[in-house]
């Protein structure tokens, strides 16, 4: 219970800060993975969205399928990964604010 206004005040400001600081560490999440053996690269974000894809020469040595099946396989790998540092994050700030 609260017993004054700077009380109220000072737990609302730290939820606050909590909050920010949640939200930089979500921002900040990068999750990098390859496949075909390195000649594709994604990176995401911690929603799971494609923010960049490096690819390297090794490529030329992928049929269509092979390509088309690395860049795929990699993006899910990778937004499972972001996703699952996302929702730990989540989690962590929801028990250090209700408990």
């Amino acid at each position: 219970m609260v017993r004054s206004m700077d009380e109220l005040m000072d737990r609302v400001m730290r939820k606050a800060y909590r909050l920010q600081d949640l939200s930089d560490q979500l921002a900040a999440i990068r999750v990098r993975v390859g496949a075909a053996d390195g000649a594709v690269i994604v990176v995401m974000d911690g929603t799971g969205a494609l923010v960049d894809l490096e690819l390297t020469e090794d490529i030329s040595e992928l049929t269509a399928t092979e390509f088309e099946t690395a860049v795929v396989a990699a993006a899910e790998a990778g937004a499972k990964r972001a996703l699952e540092q996302h929702n730990r994050l989540v989690a962590e700030f929801t028990e250090a604010t209700t408990s």
